[in-house]
């Protein structure tokens, strides 16, 4: 009996060290690939950062070559500074003036994209004017209309008083998105967008909308159109050159302001999109 008992506890203790060595080993991976982790993550950290350094510097080069380009073609576009252009002249200035505007706004849209997406977007908040927010809005794109012979119109269903708390220049932008959106799509010479800004039912957004007279979004595609370099259809694209960054730009900014955009599916056959900024209520406008 006595044997058999050492027996047992000769394997128990042969079993006991066994499974010891195992979780030592284990111990020893899990340690080891903690490490790793941490590695791994501390390159990616490093990665990101570089990537930011990057993106940074890329934007910065090809900004300081864009400006004086754009400014003196401005210069030869006033004509007094540097002598008179004649016809020909000036219709390919213009030409290469709208083409380096393009390129600016996507310098700039790929470098909000990336900021979108390292979550570093960066907004300054304060309390801005719906009423003027609009009326500047459109004031700025006025001489796009006149290029491309649309007609741009806003309707406003709110006090002149109603404030939002807002990043002003963000918000332009992402208001200028949509409204460039809508003039590539509209019909040519008889384009009419209408924008509109409402106080919801429930009292706690201001709900904006950009209406036009495009050929309207199927369905389908609807869900689509806030993701990134999406088009609706190809050879929309190479008619249009856009690269479908402009909506993407849109819902981030949108959302970082704590609002949220859509495509209205009953507004057929023309397209329409919305997009709401919380309103502050009156605690909040008189702690501001």
């Amino acid at each position: 009996m006595r044997k058999e008992l050492n027996k047992i506890n000769q394997n128990l203790n042969k079993i006991v060290k066994e499974r010891t060595l195992e979780f030592e080993e284990a111990n020893t991976d899990l340690k080891s690939s903690k490490e790793n982790l941490q590695k791994l993550n501390m390159e990616l950290l490093m990665a990101n950062t570089a990537k930011e350094g990057f993106m940074s510097m890329i934007s910065h080069e090809l900004k300081t070559l864009l400006v004086p380009a754009r400014d003196y073609l401005e210069m030869l576009m006033r004509q007094k500074h540097l002598g008179e252009l004649n016809t020909k002249q000036e219709k390919f200035i213009h030409v290469i003036y709208r083409n380096i505007i393009k390129l600016e706004y996507l310098v700039n849209d790929v470098l909000d994209i990336y900021k979108l997406d390292i979550g570093k977007l960066r907004l300054s908040k304060k309390l801005v004017n719906v009423d003027k927010l609009v009326k500047i809005t459109i004031s700025d794109l006025m001489i796009l209309t006149i290029d491309k012979n649309t007609t741009l119109t806003y309707e406003l269903k709110i006090s002149k008083i109603v404030n939002v708390l807002s990043d002003q220049k963000r918000i332009e932008q992402g208001f200028s998105n949509l409204i460039k959106n809508s003039m590539d799509f509209v019909p040519k010479d008889f384009g009419i967008i209408n924008l509109k800004a409402e106080i919801t039912k429930d009292n706690a957004f201001v709900q904006f909308s950009a209406e036009d007279n495009g050929p309207g979004i199927q369905i389908n595609e609807m869900d689509n159109l806030f993701k990134k370099f999406y088009q609706i259809d190809a050879s929309l694209t190479r008619k249009h050159s856009g690269t479908g960054l402009g909506l993407v730009i849109c819902k981030g900014i949108i959302e970082a302001h704590g609002g949220r955009i859509w495509v209205n599916k009953e507004f057929e056959p023309d397209a329409c999109f919305i997009f709401t900024l919380p309103l502050l209520n009156d605690k909040e406008e008189k702690v501001l």
